[in-house]
């Protein structure tokens, strides 16, 4: 666990884009989501300028890219994809071979491939755009090393995916000095947005969803985040479009304020 050397990446064949981006070179590479129009509705509007950052999930960086442009100094933190340690945030279903045609072995070493190809994709960006982001590929469960801190911990769409998003939370926070902000989806959620609440999304009839456990309610992370500390919250909603179903999603952003 350790800020990266930057790797040099040629071209797009080496990569896997989760966030569709404008690349110099080589123009727009397709996602699985396209943010572009919706950046500041996605950060809650919260102004970065001048602002140290932790974009938490960063994935292709595609956000970290545009809090630069905003003006932030950012670390972009991520799972080291060749990380080992644990099952990679798969949901262990015991009937693993009868449900999706492979070991859930053969399923890690798939998604820690998918994971470099993201990786490569971070890297050829960061060359193109110029980008002076750090990233730190670590452990979301232990957070940034003790002698980080930052002003703005951001978390987009990454809770869902994590066995235990509270303490992915409560790690983040203790390094975070001012804001904390978190966008997630309110799919499956309906009624239940101001319940403090986390629904399973992991489900024994559902042979399609491999890694994503949770649909966090916003008063669960609400209320979770005034335990950590937090004493001023701002709630908005908007769409953002997924691009694998040519639709809008309903999201919401979740901003606290120390």
């Amino acid at each position: 666990m350790s800020f990266q050397t930057p790797l040099h990446v040629a071209s797009p064949a080496e990569c896997f884009f989760y966030h569709s981006i404008d690349l110099p070179t080589f123009g727009l590479q397709v996602g699985h989501w396209d943010l572009r129009a919706t950046v500041d509705d996605y950060l809650g509007r919260v102004p970065v300028a001048g602002k140290r950052v932790a974009d938490i999930g960063a994935a292709s960086g595609f956000m970290t890219f545009e809090m630069e442009k905003r003006g932030a100094e950012v670390i972009s933190f991520d799972r080291d994809p060749d990380d080992t340690s644990d099952d990679v945030g798969l949901i262990p279903f015991g009937d693993y071979p009868t449900r999706f045609g492979m070991t859930i072995e053969q399923a890690m070493e798939h998604r820690r491939a998918t994971g470099r190809a993201l990786q490569n994709s971070f890297w050829l960006s960061h060359r193109l755009l110029n980008s002076k982001a750090r990233r730190y590929n670590g452990n979301v469960y232990t957070g940034l090393p003790t002698d980080e801190m930052v002003d703005i911990a951001f978390f987009g769409s990454i809770l869902l995916h994590l066995r235990d998003p509270l303490l992915a939370l409560t790690q983040f926070a203790r390094r975070t000095r001012e804001t904390l902000i978190i966008t997630d989806t309110l799919e499956n959620l309906g009624h239940l947005t101001e319940h403090p609440v986390m629904l399973l999304r992991a489900s024994a009839t559902d042979s399609t969803n491999m890694g994503t456990w949770w649909s966090p309610t916003p008063a669960l992370l609400k209320a979770f985040l005034a335990v950590l500390g937090f004493t001023k919250f701002e709630y908005t909603t908007h769409k953002a479009r997924f691009v694998q179903s040519n639709a809008d999603a309903n999201m919401y952003t979740l901003v606290a304020r120390r």
